[in-house]
């Protein structure tokens, strides 16, 4: 379903269920809904490792090293949220997404669904990606057709 991952054996219905009650614990705290594609991914496949992914949006060149994940350990989708809040430099509409080897994040807009890529060193100028979650993961699952 997702060529990109490295592992494609999905979670145990163990891990199912916690990751279902991860995003739903999420959706309350912010008071938001997850896309039904991203819900259903994390549902299945949260913190499984992906190869990387390098595509084209207009002239300019992409890559993707990892799917921000809802649980675990290190940077999570919580964690960064509260970061950027704290912070006060992303908008409160942008979620994260993805992250590429420099540590630039891709973000869902909870509106428009839009995805966003912000440089860690250029916040104030978000690069437009793609119209949705389906769309990203379609970019991504081309790089391995």
């Amino acid at each position: 379903m997702y060529p990109f991952l490295t592992d494609v054996k999905a979670s145990s219905p163990d891990e199912i269920a916690k990751n279902a009650a991860r995003i739903k614990s999420l959706e309350s705290k912010y008071d938001i809904s997850f896309p039904d594609e991203l819900k259903t991914y994390y549902t299945h496949y949260d913190g499984k490792k992906i190869k990387l992914c390098t595509f084209q949006v207009g002239n300019a060149e992409y890559e993707v090293s990892k799917i921000v994940p809802v649980g675990g350990d290190g940077l999570t989708f919580e964690k960064i949220v509260d970061n950027d809040r704290e912070d006060g430099f992303i908008s409160c509409e942008f979620y994260p997404l993805a992250s590429n080897r420099g540590g630039d994040l891709y973000y869902w807009e909870l509106g428009s669904k839009n995805i966003f890529l912000i440089n860690v060193d250029d916040v104030e100028h978000p690069h437009y990606i793609c119209q949705n979650i389906s769309d990203f993961f379609e970019l991504l699952s081309n790089c391995f057709r």
